[in-house]
């Protein structure tokens, strides 16, 4: 009932409603992703060297929120339904690693990959933006409840780089013995992807847009729209990756295999959105960037797994499996812009290779979140700098933040693969 949106306890503190969940976006339904992948390889005749190229994207999610009902300037009448449009009303990533690949054999049993990736990333974010709320000393002067609308849609390319290596252990120490004859052992190396994303970011008020001094940096957008552009700058690094494990197939029929992943999200403290020139509003107020803290660590993730292959049909190969994957937010920096946690999922795949070498694969992991239960967050929603005490005279820091239960949270993964084998014959690959 108050003007966040949200229903308090007696003593000012305990949340108690309401509910917050994804809705659909655009002509997907809610909570919906593709994650695409096409690739090739071959030797081409020779017989040390393996050459490749992909086209994947390993990072393409939609969240996608409740937002207030809006009058068509974009004025928020209704945001009962809408208290968590502080966090997020929209967000999106999309990644494209374009991905040449090749491999060399320099003595027997060990393989070496290296790969160079061109990488392009795109992302939106779009929330409400809190200008001080309606008790705040220049909330008339700012209009809409002192509080706005921002968006950020931007892109860029940057390039990354990994290296690999498969040694057949089994093979070269103990050639004789068909227990360890089939144990592999792999490790590879994923370099750091630093990206910087140059783009307008877009604000929505019509306090802002009556008192912004334009400026190289900053201008006066759609009028219809109390629209301002700033010419921003976003920096990110994608993390370092090392990866280790093995697959020993103990029998023609059995196989099992470990990996373990380590990444570097340590690097990652805050989301910074810098200004290229400073927005100021009629000298009263200058911003010159605006940070979210992330105080990100360092991260496991596991997958371990039995493969089944049956000697009755031939071709047919069945997988069962674990994942356990952490998360590199703390509880008091989450938000529904990164909605992580902890997260496990049993999985299951089936693969059918036929003679005439097609493959069809599928798969599907229920993945389970840790529950978040969140009251000691740092985000509060704000557009002065902290310590910029004359800012926040005029636009103070909202007198809540991002407190609340993620609760019961599970994201159904599901697998398609097609491949073609050209002049295989199924009897003679290597399982």
């Amino acid at each position: 009932g108050n003007p966040i949106g949200c229903k308090l306890g007696a003593d000012g503190k305990e949340l108690m409603e309401p509910t917050v969940s994804t809705v659909p976006y655009g002509g997907y339904p809610k909570g919906f992703g593709i994650l695409p992948y096409i690739g090739l390889t071959g030797r081409f005749g020779l017989k040390k060297w393996n050459f490749g190229i992909a086209f994947y994207s390993p990072h393409n999610a939609t969240g996608s929120f409740q937002d207030c009902e809006r009058a068509e300037d974009g004025e928020p009448t209704d945001c009962d339904n809408a208290p968590s449009r502080f966090h997020a009303v929209l967000g999106t990533v999309n990644t494209i690693f374009i991905t040449p690949t090749v491999a060399l054999t320099p003595i027997p049993d060990l393989h070496i990959g290296v790969s160079v990736s061109a990488v392009r990333a795109a992302l939106t974010s779009e929330r409400a933006l809190w200008l001080g709320g309606p008790s705040a000393p220049a909330a008339s002067l700012l209009g809409w409840g002192g509080e706005g609308r921002i968006r950020l849609d931007t892109s860029a390319w940057t390039w990354a780089f990994q290296i690999g290596v498969i040694w057949h252990a089994g093979k070269t120490l103990a050639p004789g013995n068909p227990w360890l004859r089939g144990l592999r052992l792999g490790a590879s190396y994923s370099s750091q992807a630093e990206i910087s994303f140059k783009s307008d970011l877009k604000l929505f008020s019509p306090g802002l847009h009556n008192l912004v001094q334009e400026n190289d940096g900053c201008r006066k957008g759609d009028a219809s729209k109390h629209e301002v552009l700033c010419a921003t700058t976003v920096d990110f690094t994608f993390p370092m990756q090392l990866r280790f494990g093995f697959n020993w197939s103990i029998t023609p029929e059995w196989g099992i295999g470990v990996d373990a992943i380590w990444q570097d999200y340590s690097q990652f403290k805050e989301i910074k959105v810098q200004f290229d020139e400073p927005l100021s509003l009629a000298g009263m107020v200058s911003v010159n960037e605006t940070t979210e803290p992330k105080n990100s660590f360092d991260i496991w993730t596991f997958t371990m797994g039995v493969n089944y292959a049956p000697a009755w049909l031939p071709g047919l190969e069945v997988g069962v499996g674990l994942i356990i994957d952490q998360s590199p937010y703390p509880d008091n920096t989450y938000s529904l812009l990164s909605p992580d946690a902890d997260k496990f999922g049993p999985f299951i795949g089936l693969s059918y290779l036929t003679s005439m070498g097609l493959q069809v694969s599928a798969g599907y992991v229920p993945m389970f979140y840790k529950d978040r239960v969140v009251r000691d967050s740092m985000l509060a929603p704000k557009i002065c700098k902290d310590g910029d005490t004359s800012c926040q005279v005029i636009a103070p820091n909202a007198p809540f933040s991002m407190n609340g239960d993620v609760l019961n949270k599970r994201v159904d993964l599901w697998t398609l693969q097609i491949g073609y084998r050209y002049g295989a014959e199924r009897k003679g690959l290597p399982y």
